[in-house]
């Protein structure tokens, strides 16, 4: 009989991007109806709030996209005896266990997130996908945003990371 290997997934809250996709239809209804009457071209020359007002709606319309494929699709991190994986809108990868040197909460406009450090050696290319962030400090990001804070799933990473981990290898 084989053996079954331990598995553990945190889905993203799809209300949140429900509500995100929501917005964005408000804020495109919000620009069309200044589009159509044209609030800006008494203080604007009307090229100019064209160009304003269908930046705002390309804009939104683009978000209210990407919010509705995660609603449809919601990310999930998925931790296995291996390594933790993130399936989103990009091709997942997988980063073992031995390759993380620790995990760190941060925060960026506003939203505490959850990022990695390799250790020393770790090759932050996998299947063909740069992990590196532009963060300083930190060599990737896990957005997926499930219902628990960012510190549970923390607590929760480090917590597999110390059953799982290389403890021999180099910081």
């Amino acid at each position: 009989m084989a053996e079954t290997e331990e598995r553990l997934v945190f889905t993203g809250a799809v209300w949140k991007s429900g509500l995100r996709a929501m917005l964005s239809l408000g804020v495109i209804t919000i620009f069309g109806l200044a589009l159509k009457y044209d609030f800006l071209s008494l203080r604007f020359p009307p090229i100019v709030s064209q160009i304003a007002y269908w930046s705002c709606i390309l804009f939104a319309a683009y978000s209210g996209l990407l919010s509705f494929i995660r609603v449809c699709k919601p990310a999930r991190l998925v931790l296995t005896e291996e390594g933790f994986t993130v399936f989103g809108l990009r091709k997942p990868h997988l980063v073992p266990w031995k390759d993380v040197r620790k995990f760190e909460l941060f925060r960026q406009r506003g939203s505490s997130m959850v990022g990695y450090v390799l250790r020393k050696g770790a090759d932050p290319v996998r299947d063909g996908v740069f992990t590196r962030t532009m963060i300083p400090g930190l060599d990737g990001v896990i957005a997926v945003f499930p219902e628990q804070t960012p510190y549970e799933v923390m607590q929760v990473l480090t917590d597999w990371l110390s059953r799982y981990g290389d403890e021999e290898a180099p910081a």
